[in-house]
Parts: structure tokens; C-alpha cells; sequence
């Protein structure tokens, strides 16, 4: 992948005044416009559409939060197969919609988001939750809600068990992570584990489509700059990174790595 319109950001189009004016679902294929430029949502959406259908002749005529969420789970992992990918949790096409409705496997925030919507179009609202290390969503209702782990094939998690895996992830438990996520945090979050494997990976050009797609969710996130002088450089583009960096550094005058950024444009300035 070259830097050709590295800064394309196809999100842009699915946000309005810091909101989604899509459902999530249809803003997760537009994100994925950024590896599959031609990608067109609607027969993807269409298949969701289809996924739901076919759970929806199991439905009593007044069905509950449980029912729902039985038949979805049906659905998605017993009938349609969708698991967590466990062997290559890190390849990029698990934060891919589109790729993980075509190889039934993904992470734990894009099978989230897939659960989501098949739920919705059962009857069922849930909601993502910034529950950290390992994506979940909830369904609230008085006392404990209803929290669900999509990447454990839709298992129902018991308050203890929230409390044990946010201590595995490193976390202290807080009830608060089970509050409801906005959809654009739903988005950055997918968007910082592509980062992030980009960034491991040193794709330099796919950091720099990321990073401005970040932006285009958070747009008063200045540190993406930083992230996008550091691609800059990977690539060689000396110039270009020094001007970010310099760009980074007047947004963000008290920028905690001020010293090490002052370091970097030291050392490109160098090699002029």
C-alpha cells in the first residue's frame, strides 16, 4: 500500500457533529473502506439482514431479553459458525466487518458489534461497553444487567466473572466499564487495535490511513500527529515528518513526550 490519499478518511462521511447518523454497523464497513477502497456495505448489510431473519421464526410473539439473546447466539455460533479467531488473533482482517462476516471469525469488538446487530433486528438494543482488554456488550435491567461476550460464542458473564477477567486483563474491577460506549469510541477502539498491529508491524502507509481515520472519529486528538511523523519517518519521508512533528508539537506545547519528539526532529534534521 503506497501514501496515495493516505489521508483519505472514509468515516467522515458516516459522522455529523461528533455523531454517527448510521448504525454501527454500516459505520464499521465504511471504516473498512480504508484496506477495501470499492467496498459497497449494502450487501453486507443485507447479509446481517439475512442473519436475522433467520433466527426471527424461533421468536415467540412476545419475546424477552433472554429469548433474544439465545436465538442470536444461536445464529451467529451455532448455526452460522462465527468464532473467535484464537490462531491469528492479531491479523487485520479480524477488525474488518466485512472480512469477519465472510471468514465467520474475528475479535471480540467486531463480533460485538455483528451481535449487536442481529440482536437489534430481533428486538433487542445492547449496548458496547469500555470494558477494558476484552470488548463486551451489555443489556441493562434492574440489578445485575444482562453481559454478554460475543467472542465466547455469546456466554453470559455473572458480575464475579467481569471482576475475574478485568483483573486478567491487568485492571482493577470498576461497574462503571459496563456503562454504555459511544458509538465512535466503538469505532476508535477497532481503530486502536489497528493501529497498533500496523504500528508492530512498521506498515507504515497503513498507520498513516488508520491514523487519519482516528482522527476523523476524534478529531481533537492531537497525538495522532506524533503517530503520523513517526510513519512519516519509517517511510523515509524526512521532510514531511519534520513539519508533522513540529505541527505536533505546537498543538500540543506540554505534550508529555516533548523531550523525545524534540530528539527525533534533532536526529532527522541531521540527516538533511
Amino acid at each position: 500500500m503506497d501514501t496515495e490519499d493516505w489521508d483519505r478518511a472514509p468515516l467522515v462521511q458516516a459522522i455529523t457533529a461528533g455523531q454517527l447518523h448510521v448504525s454501527l454497523e454500516a459505520a464499521a464497513l465504511i471504516l473498512a473502506q480504508q484496506e477495501y477502497p470499492d467496498l459497497d456495505p449494502a450487501p453486507w448489510l443485507a447479509q446481517i439482514d439475512a442473519l436475522a431473519a433467520a433466527g426471527r421464526g424461533s421468536l415467540s410473539a412476545q419475546p424477552d431479553a433472554p429469548e433474544i439473546v439465545g436465538v442470536t447466539s444461536d445464529i451467529l455460533f451455532r448455526d452460522g459458525k462465527f468464532h473467535g479467531n484464537t490462531g491469528d488473533y492479531y491479523d487485520p482482517r479480524n477488525s474488518f466487518l466485512n472480512d469477519v462476516i465472510a471468514r465467520r471469525t474475528g475479535i471480540p469488538i467486531t463480533l460485538s458489534i455483528l451481535y449487536m446487530a442481529v440482536a437489534r433486528r430481533l428486538g433487542l438494543e445492547l449496548h458496547g461497553t469500555a470494558f477494558p482488554g476484552h470488548f463486551l456488550v451489555v443489556h441493562p435491567r434492574p440489578g445485575w444487567p444482562v453481559v454478554l461476550d460475543a467472542f465466547g460464542h455469546g456466554r453470559i458473564l455473572s458480575e464475579g466473572e467481569c471482576r475475574r477477567l478485568a483483573e486478567q486483563q491487568g485492571f482493577p474491577w470498576d461497574r462503571r466499564t459496563l456503562d454504555p460506549l459511544p458509538a465512535t469510541l466503538v469505532l476508535r477502539r477497532v481503530l486502536n487495535n489497528l493501529k497498533a498491529i500496523y504500528a508492530g508491524r512498521q506498515d507504515w502507509a497503513r498507520l498513516l490511513r488508520t491514523s487519519a481515520q482516528i482522527l476523523a472519529v476524534t478529531p481533537e486528538d492531537s497525538s495522532e500527529y506524533f503517530t503520523q511523523g513517526v510513519a512519516w519517518a519509517g517511510l523515509g519521508r524526512r521532510e514531511t515528518a519534520i513539519a508533522t512533528f513540529e505541527h505536533y508539537l505546537t498543538v500540543r506545547p506540554d505534550a508529555s513526550n516533548r523531550d523525545d519528539v524534540l530528539d527525533l526532529l534533532s536526529q532527522l534534521r541531521l540527516k538533511r
